[in-house]
């Protein structure tokens, strides 16, 4: 099984849109892809619906910034939200 759990599309920081990131796993031979855009999930649903009917898995995701409490410096945490449990 081959996936990438961790990509940015134009929803925050990346390059491609999410319906691009869904051609370009699909010519990869990804099975699995997480959006993982920095503070927002709202490039989810469109990369749903651009793997829709397509054999690609999308786990919804998110890259929060936070602050470590230790020291204060911003760090970032991966969240994933599966839609079935495993």
């Amino acid at each position: 099984m081959e996936a990438d759990l961790h990509c940015h599309s134009t929803c925050s920081d990346g390059s491609a849109s999410p319906e691009l990131l869904v051609r370009y796993a699909l010519r990869l031979g990804l099975d699995v892809l997480a959006l993982t855009d920095h503070d927002t999930i709202k490039g989810i649903g469109r990369l749903q619906a651009a793997a829709e009917g397509t054999p690609l898995k999308v786990i919804p995701g998110v890259e929060c910034t936070t602050k470590d409490p230790a020291n204060g410096r911003s760090v970032h945490v991966l969240c994933y939200a599966p839609q079935k449990p495993a």
